[in-house]
């Protein structure tokens, strides 16, 4: 999966958005729990006009899928995600105060069972959070050091936590 990320940097924001093209297998998989689904709902309602609607629904649903874009706005008081969080769940979006977090940092996200992917992670006292994911380690470093040349202050403040929370 070929993932792009672009930092845009404002007065007092910083904006990443990446972009992550949606696998082969998966766009595939979309399309034919859709066909199944329309074809199960509308079978018995419209006769003969069900396969046409549910192979178009099926196009549709393969030619729309094609990327997923997450984003992510950092001020110097909260980090502020947006997007569609994949196909792991809904849990877009979703702030976390700075004052909350002890480092950034890269991780692939395969703790005690959970699958949240691969991406840049705010770890906290009371545990870590996936604010981009779909990030390869290279790229997650680069947008750390991002944030940290924008706002110097937390930047400090995580060299010191990250002593007294090294998780």
């Amino acid at each position: 999966m070929t993932t792009r990320y672009d930092v845009t940097n404002l007065r007092d924001t910083l904006r990443i958005q990446v972009i992550a093209d949606v696998p082969m297998w998966e766009r595939l998989l979309a399309s034919a729990v859709v066909c199944i689904g329309l074809i199960g709902i509308t079978g018995q309602l419209l006769g003969l006009w069900t396969l046409p609607l549910a192979l178009a629904g099926s196009v549709a649903m393969f030619c729309g899928h094609r990327v997923r874009k997450e984003g992510l706005t950092v001020t110097k008081l909260e980090f502020n995600t947006t997007g569609g969080g994949g196909h792991r769940g809904a849990r877009r979006p979703r702030t976390v105060f700075t004052a909350d977090v002890v480092h950034l940092k890269f991780d692939v996200g395969s703790h005690f069972g959970t699958s949240n992917g691969d991406g840049l992670y705010a770890v906290t006292k009371s545990g870590q959070v996936l604010l981009l994911p779909g990030m390869e380690f290279r790229q997650t470093i680069e947008v750390i050091e991002a944030i940290q040349d924008k706002f110097p202050s937390l930047a400090e403040q995580w060299r010191s936590g990250a002593k007294e929370w090294p998780l």
